[in-house]
């Protein structure tokens, strides 16, 4: 008989939860709330937590896969990195939860430099804890109004705790990018073969 509550489900070797007996757990779990007066909200949300615990070992997995075959180049001048160091730790604030990657990093003579491949080719800032997603939300957030106002609005639509200095802090950092990306189109425009380019753009 099945145990129904998911802190009991195990995770396999491969850090993945049995879909089957996961599946078994959600429809016991929406059948007993359902059954107890729950609103059509509430199950929504019950679903959206339940599918994100399946969702970040997945998400892991994926984002380690890309560490773990990202070539010791540099995201700047294209050398071959002097490898340092394997398997430092760093974790990140997705959409599912918290998802620690391991990745190498190096060493890079040209540009006197440190330089983690797999964070550029994962699309994480070099300061930031949040994931591409998050930055996004957080971004996209703080247009509507001020972080202060949209940090619970991101919590009740999202499930996302983020704080309103984190919004702030993400959005800035989207917006620095923005300005950096429409200045290379600027630059572009400088030339004949750059104005082309920015015209199949």
């Amino acid at each position: 008989m099945l145990d129904n509550t998911f802190d009991k489900v195990k995770y396999s070797k491969s850090d993945f939860p049995d879909a089957n007996i996961w599946m078994e757990l959600l429809r016991t779990e929406v059948e007993k709330d359902a059954m107890n007066g729950s609103s059509m909200g509430s199950l929504e949300k019950l679903i959206e937590k339940r599918i994100k615990e399946l969702a970040l070992p997945m998400l892991r997995y994926g984002a380690q896969l890309i560490a773990d075959h990202q070539e010791m180049i540099c995201p700047v001048c294209g050398t071959q990195l002097q490898v340092e160091e394997h398997e430092r730790e760093r974790t990140v604030k997705s959409v599912f939860g918290d998802v620690l990657i391991e990745r190498s990093y190096g060493f890079c003579k040209t540009c006197e430099k440190p330089f983690y491949p797999a964070d550029k080719t994962l699309g994480l800032h070099e300061r930031a804890t949040a994931s591409p997603r998050v930055q996004e939300i957080s971004s996209l957030s703080v247009l509507q109004a001020p972080a202060g106002q949209m940090s619970e609005d991101v919590r009740r639509m999202t499930g996302l705790d983020l704080t309103p200095s984190t919004l702030h802090r993400e959005a800035r950092r989207q917006g620095e990018r923005a300005l950096r990306l429409r200045e290379k189109d600027v630059e572009l425009t400088n030339t004949v073969n750059g104005v082309k380019e920015v015209r199949l753009m």
